[in-house]
C-alpha cells in the first residue's frame, strides 16, 4: 500500500493506482487506453526499478548500522 497515493487506497482494486510512470501512467490507465504490450514494459521497469531502489536503501542501512 505505500506505493498506492492515499486518495486511492479505498478503491476497489488500489494498486491499479500505482505509478508506473514518470508521466504518471498507472494500471488502470493502461486498461483506459493502453496496450497489454505497454502494461506491461511499463511494470516490468517499475518493478526492476522498485527492487533496485529497495535493495539500495537496506544497503544504505547496513552501513549506517
Amino acid at each position: 500500500m505505500q506505493f498506492v497515493p492515499a486518495d486511492r487506497r479505498d478503491t476497489h482494486i488500489p494498486c491499479r493506482h500505482i505509478r508506473l510512470t514518470e508521466r504518471g501512467d498507472t494500471v488502470n490507465s493502461f486498461y483506459e487506453w493502453g496496450t497489454e504490450e505497454e502494461l506491461e514494459t511499463a511494470l516490468e521497469h517499475w518493478l526492476n526499478q522498485t527492487i533496485h531502489e529497495l535493495e539500495m536503501d537496506g544497503l544504505a542501512l547496513k552501513q549506517i548500522a
